[in-house]
């Protein structure tokens, strides 16, 4: 009798061993990957060179580092599975980043990148918690970043919405305004002018 007590202790000890929240078999991993439908719309190849006008006459020139590939992986929920100490699902985003640095503080810096992925909360008519692409813009002016938001592609992309008109080198071009109205873009142009609040500058883009 005491050894199958011995037995059944050991059985126990051995279970609760096992229960491990990052191996259980109730943790998942989510992939979402960028649909192609979103890669085709990208106006950038990360190679370019960018030319920026101001308001007041100054202009800012960045080179693009190229485009780059990776996917970021991280716990995003737990479904506190008792019999798991708490179940973390994982959640991997592919993210395509497209960078221009410049050489002056005017514009130093701005990252254009695309993302698949579950978003919960944010503007522009997306985030319902669904699986969907989305869009990021983050520009830096005099080393502080002065515009960063997300916006789903299909937003951004809508033609039927680009109802404002930009004169560039004599080309009038129309866009969407975007990231409570400080940007103005067209998905076959890229960024056609922003604002830096800060500087109380408008930026517009010079072909």
């Amino acid at each position: 009798m005491q050894q199958q007590l011995r037995l059944l202790i050991f059985s126990f000890v051995l279970i609760g061993c096992g229960k491990d929240r990052d191996v259980c078999s109730d943790s998942k991993t989510y992939t979402y990957t960028i649909e192609e439908g979103t890669k085709a719309k990208v106006p950038y190849t990360g190679l370019e060179s960018l030319v920026f006008i101001s308001n007041t006459g100054d202009t800012a020139k960045l080179t693009g580092m190229g485009k780059s590939e990776y996917f970021k992986e991280y716990a995003y929920s737990s479904d506190l599975n008792p019999d798991c100490n708490g179940v973390i699902d994982y959640q991997r985003e592919e993210i395509n980043d497209y960078t221009f640095y410049g050489p002056s503080l005017l514009i130093d810096k701005i990252v254009f990148s695309t993302k698949g992925g579950l978003i919960t909360a944010g503007a522009g008519g997306i985030y319902n918690g669904r699986n969907t692409d989305y869009e990021s813009f983050q520009i830096n002016c005099n080393g502080i970043l002065v515009l960063s938001f997300y916006i789903q592609p299909t937003y951004a992309n809508d033609t039927t919405q680009y109802t404002e008109p930009v004169l560039i080198n004599g080309k009038t071009i129309s866009g969407r305004r975007l990231g409570s109205q400080s940007l103005l873009y067209n998905y076959q142009y890229g960024i056609l002018q922003f604002t830096d609040t800060l500087q109380h500058k408008t930026w517009t883009i010079n072909f």
